[in-house]
């Protein structure tokens, strides 16, 4: 197993703001309203404004046993170049397409809110992907928690090589104990804990907060440790422990590069209005 570590700055985003903003979204969800042929408006989305449309399968709205489907029918172009203009004397236009089922199995916005999805994208008249999964939202007394767990296929005659499964767990108590400081909340399993499965390697990415001595031009910011472990699986157990241990003096200065770019670019995006 090879482990690579790498901490970056970023700015501190008080406990209040994501409360406010996760209220939004769930408030947002609440108030769509579902016209002529289940299609929603209001609320998050307007119409067909974005290109998709949501419809409402199965009632009731906004509470256990809803069912919902997200289409949109993507964006004709030459194949290879999706999004572009049609050309003519392309062999054959492209469109990718994006559909996705949702079913609520809670929702309870004190306690538990539990969504599945399965949805599927094709790119090609002969190749698509497809995914899977669920996302479970916990709140109540001193609690707040995302888990986070899904499969997903690629397209094509490779497809098996492209599958790969995930879960994710977050807990906001724990992260903003650790990120103000609190006395003891350094101990157990880092706050945001992601594990990525593949047949032939499994990852397991830590992310930690803490407060960071020194503020930067918007104020107070936090110092993320993230943290990377790595194996391989099955005949590439001993590939890739080769490759890790030949590399690792590269693959680490590239992991510290890619975070840190991840850093400039999310302290460069603007503030959520």
């Amino acid at each position: 197993m090879s482990r690579f570590e790498h901490q970056i700055a970023a700015d501190a985003v008080a406990r209040e703001t994501c409360a406010a903003e996760l209220a939004k979204v769930l408030d947002g969800f609440e108030a769509l309203r579902f016209g002529d042929g289940g299609i929603a408006y209001g609320g998050l989305l307007d119409g067909r404004a974005d290109g998709g449309e949501l419809r409402l399968l199965a009632e009731p709205h906004a509470a256990a046993g809803g069912r919902y489907r997200y289409t949109d029918p993507g964006t004709p172009g030459t194949p290879g170049t999706p999004g572009e203009p049609v050309d003519s004397a392309a062999p054959a236009a492209r469109t990718a397409a994006f559909a996705a089922d949702f079913t609520l199995d809670s929702w309870d916005r004190a306690g538990t809110t539990s969504v599945r999805f399965a949805a599927s994208e094709t790119a090609a008249p002969a190749d698509g992907a497809e995914g899977s999964g669920s996302v479970v939202l916990r709140r109540g007394a001193g609690r707040c928690t995302v888990e986070v767990s899904g499969e997903y296929r690629g397209g094509g005659p490779r497809s098996a090589l492209l599958a790969a499964s995930v879960s994710a767990t977050a807990d906001a108590c724990r992260w903003w104990s650790r990120a103000e400081g609190a006395a003891g909340a350094q101990g157990g399993d880092a706050p945001v804990v992601v594990r990525l499965r593949h047949r032939y390697a499994v990852a397991v990415v830590r992310v930690s907060p803490a407060p960071d001595p020194a503020p930067g031009p918007a104020g107070p910011r936090w110092l993320l440790t993230v943290r990377t472990d790595v194996r391989g699986r099955s005949w590439a157990r001993p590939v890739l422990a080769v490759v890790l241990l030949l590399g690792r003096s590269r693959l680490r200065r590239l992991y510290a590069r890619a975070l840190d770019e991840m850093a400039t670019a999310g302290a460069q995006q603007p503030a959520a209005e």
